[in-house]
């Protein structure tokens, strides 16, 4: 997937997500059907915000599967059946041993090259309810339009084998996704706004991410949050070039 922000000297990758449509993500009950993969959206209470277990279900029947699938299914010490999100990478690393390529993992991405971001997903027919508050809550200005927010309904989220870095139960967790969305409101963007968020790209890699250790380094997801953020709370006219300290003083209290 492209967002128009490939940008030379970063080396840039290309983001490819899978999404398994032959997999049926419910929220309750009455979500399953019949014959199809059915997989239940659980918040455990080990879940952090926007992470989820999918508990396995029957396609036979609305009930819970009693017995493990396969190897990626995993009984947990209450003596429920979820999916473990080890499954895309197990497959990436046999490819990896067949081709002789080195296995490459970047948070939810497995991949044999460095030039591809490969990431499996789930779809969420149904808008999970972390998701539902960013439709509805206060904006000081009118973006995204009312337009864009039914558009972003429409394409809805996913859900991406990847736990959170500091849970013990990290293999059964899955994170929300909105790339989609993201990617929706990336191309709503004028120049000038492309204009912020690439140089912000570039501060991140050339000099922020150099005095950051471990897991605490910044990612272009949090300088595009930042940018939705600053241009929700910036009025068009506002948006001039002149005005570029103004800009970074948002994305710094946004990030």
């Amino acid at each position: 997937m492209t967002e128009g922000t490939t940008t030379p000297g970063m080396g840039s990758d290309i983001d490819t997500l899978y999404c398994k449509d032959s997999v049926n993500i419910m929220t309750g009950q009455p979500d399953w059907k019949r014959g199809r993969t059915n997989l239940l959206m659980v918040k455990h209470a080990t879940c952090s915000p926007q992470h989820y277990r999918l508990q396995e279900i029957r396609p036979g029947l609305p009930l819970p599967r009693i017995f493990l699938g396969d190897e990626f299914s995993v009984r947990d010490a209450d003596g429920i059946i979820y999916r473990s999100n080890r499954e895309g990478e197990t497959i990436v690393r046999q490819l990896a041993a067949v081709f002789n390529r080195p296995y490459i993992n970047a948070g939810p991405s497995h991949s044999i090259s460095e030039m591809f971001d490969i990431v499996v997903a789930y779809r969420c027919e149904i808008m999970p309810v972390e998701c539902e508050s960013w439709f509805t809550r206060p904006r000081l200005v009118i973006w995204p339009t009312q337009d864009m927010l039914q558009t972003a309904r429409e394409l809805g989220c996913f859900l991406i084998p990847d736990g959170h870095c500091d849970s013990e139960y990290s293999s059964l967790e899955w994170r929300v996704s909105q790339s989609l969305i993201e990617r929706h409101l990336m191309f709503s963007m004028h120049l000038i706004h492309m204009h912020c968020y690439v140089t912000l790209k570039l501060l991140k890699k050339d000099f922020i991410n150099r005095y950051l250790n471990g897991d605490g380094k910044l990612t272009s997801f949090h300088c595009k949050t930042a940018l939705f953020y600053a241009r929700e709370q910036l009025v068009s006219e506002m948006w001039t070039s002149d005005r570029f300290l103004l800009y970074f003083i948002l994305f710094e209290l946004n990030t």
